[in-house]
């Protein structure tokens, strides 16, 4: 605002300096002004708009994952989470009730570039977020989600210390060293929320995808830090998957691990640097470096875990 008044007050004083002279060129250099001034507060706006680098800082449910203050501990502040239908799990695939063809996942606009890509340290973890034209945002439906309708909002990531740990989520108890859970909510409802949960696994070549994302993750390297991003389509992370997956209901994952969670599991494992994921390692939270940001997996206490696998479509082919 402090620039757009200078310009104003520059402004008046060239129009004042005008009056002092007559003649055919007054006119048209006083237009010139008018239009130059407009021109730069319209500049100004416009940069204004741009999310650079902006402070995003959590100011309730305070949490962590040492010893004082991490998962074991989340009970006392939060009684939610010592509920009987928390996530993560372990997908026991021997166990799991076959679905079989049922109508296949639908994804729509998630090849669509967003306007816009950001990510921000939220001093637990990293969120990224991107800004569509109205009605071209990401959302899925069909298969375990039915006819109901779920828009993307934010995507999380999970790490550990190493290589052999990170993902909250295992499969027949083997653990990754990166987990992307991808949050939804219900267009009709906000209250009913998907995740869907997509594991890493170490690989000799960088993660292409997510690599406009880990070039910047130095720029949020303290909490509360965000950034802007080259933006891209969620699709270049992993084409759609319209089965074989796994679904089960659990909770939030942190606190206040509110329960009535619909997860969506992805089993099979996408290619990631051990160079990227380091980059993941030294972001700072509160307490230092962000080493570790994954809750260990919780007891299944008879819930029924569901594969998804030929769809219908397939079964017509």
């Amino acid at each position: 605002m402090w620039i757009e008044l200078i310009i104003f007050s520059m402004y008046n004083e060239e129009l004042e300096a005008l009056k002092q002279f007559n003649g055919i060129g007054v006119t048209l250099v006083s237009a010139l002004v008018i239009v130059g001034t407009f021109l730069m507060l319209e500049v100004i706006d416009w940069i204004n708009k741009i999310p650079l680098q902006t402070q995003i800082y959590e100011t309730e449910n305070e949490y962590g994952y040492g010893d004082k203050d991490g998962p074991s501990e989340w009970v006392k502040k939060f009684p939610l989470a010592g509920g009987s239908v928390q996530s993560p799990i372990n997908i026991d695939t021997a166990i799991a009730a076959s679905v079989e063809f049922c109508d296949p996942l639908v994804w729509e606009n998630y090849d669509k570039i967003p306007l816009s890509m950001t990510v921000t340290n939220t001093r637990h973890t990293v969120q990224l977020t991107g800004q569509w034209p109205v009605g071209s945002e990401p959302r899925i439906h069909g298969g375990a989600l039915g006819n109901k309708s779920y828009v993307f909002q934010y995507a999380f990531f999970r790490w550990g210390a190493s290589d052999y740990e990170g993902s909250e989520h295992t499969v027949d108890y083997e653990q990754y060293p990166l987990e992307m859970q991808l949050q939804h909510i219900n267009t009709s409802n906000p209250n009913d929320i998907v995740f869907l949960s997509f594991l890493f696994e170490i690989s000799r070549k960088d993660n292409f995808a997510l690599e406009p994302m880990f070039c910047k993750l130095f720029e949020i390297s303290f909490p509360g830090l965000s950034t802007w991003i080259y933006p891209f389509p969620l699709s270049n992370i992993h084409s759609p998957i319209s089965h074989d997956y796994y679904t089960y209901y659990g909770s939030l994952t942190n606190p206040p691990c509110t329960e009535n969670i619909l997860w969506v599991i992805f089993p099979e494992p996408i290619g990631i640097s051990s160079r990227q994921i380091d980059y993941l390692r030294k972001l700072h939270g509160d307490e230092g470096r962000i080493s570790i940001n994954s809750r260990p997996v919780q007891p299944l206490n008879n819930r029924e875990i569901y594969f998804y696998g030929q769809t219908a479509f397939d079964f017509k082919q």
